[in-house]
């Protein structure tokens, strides 16, 4: 059978391996044979390294160097099926491994494996994600707050919402859209209750939101003063 098998010890003293046996149904994989024991698993591309070959003694700290290239193995293969599932930055990556039982070190390692493969880019993934929510009139802040629940750093954070290609104004943008989309018979005063309340939700000031809602309304209702709410 093929799969993930951790190296198990002879009971006795070191031995040398036998044979290095080929999966049947996986060539990348080699079995390792002490007589006609299989002792243990061991990546096709690094048995050489780690001085797995017919001969060598099986030993303790053998075993141990294979079982880590043999787990390191699984966790490459997991975080190319996250990868493909969903978008994610180095540090939402390792935090899936950790969640999917993998040790810290075996998904930090993981993670370099993939990032140095050109598998996983965090200064495109933020940028695309800056873009999507500038695009959504999100404000600077909610986008930064964002951004760290990700794992990304301030300075990187602040570089991608320079760099993203946004309307001049992206709080009047998105106060003219959410206007747009009021009911017609809407009063005055509701009118200025929801669209504030719609950049409240992206993040944006009181200040911020009283003049891009006037972009898009006009003046405020006189006798009814308004204030932000979260309708």
């Amino acid at each position: 059978m093929s799969g993930d098998h951790q190296p198990m010890l002879l009971p006795d003293a070191a031995r040398p391996i036998s044979v290095l046996k080929p999966d049947s149904r996986d060539h990348t994989l080699l079995h390792v044979l002490v007589g006609s024991r299989r002792v243990g698993d061991v990546p096709a591309e690094r048995a050489e390294s780690l001085g797995v070959r017919p001969g060598a003694a099986w030993t303790a700290e053998l075993a141990a160097e294979c079982t880590h290239a043999m787990e390191l193995r699984r966790a490459v293969r997991r975080a190319g099926s996250l990868l493909r599932a969903a978008e994610r930055t180095r540090a939402e990556l390792k935090k899936a491994l950790r969640d999917r039982g993998f040790v810290e070190a075996i998904a930090e390692e993981a993670v370099g494996k993939v990032a140095a493969s050109g598998f996983l880019n965090d200064e495109a993934v933020t940028q695309r994600a800056v873009d999507r929510m500038t695009g959504l009139g999100r404000s600077d802040e909610a986008i930064r707050q964002k951004l760290a629940a990700r794992g990304i750093g301030p300075e990187e954070a602040e570089e991608a919402i320079e760099a993203a290609e946004a309307a001049p104004d992206r709080a009047a943008g998105l106060a003219k859209q959410l206007a747009a989309r009021l009911p017609k018979g809407l009063a005055e005063a509701g009118r200025w209750r929801r669209v504030l309340a719609g950049l409240a939700r992206a993040g944006y000031s009181e200040e911020e939101s009283l003049e891009a809602a006037r972009t898009a309304l006009g003046e405020p209702p006189e006798a009814e003063p308004v204030e932000p709410a979260d309708e």
